[in-house]
């Protein structure tokens, strides 16, 4: 069942598909806080500068 959809797309749909990597939930959440983590570095500093 896995590949049943390759039956109803093109070529150039299979092609694009098994070019492209997916990234996995953990790959998803780990991008999410790294860029969290850098934002708030960012308003830490402004904050101790003012201070």
């Amino acid at each position: 069942m896995t590949k049943f959809w390759r039956l109803f797309t093109s070529d150039y749909v299979q092609d694009f598909v098994d070019t492209v990597s997916i990234p996995t939930g953990d790959e998803l959440i780990e991008s999410y806080t790294s860029h969290l983590d850098k934002e708030l570095k960012i308003h830490k500093e402004k904050i101790s500068n003012f201070f």
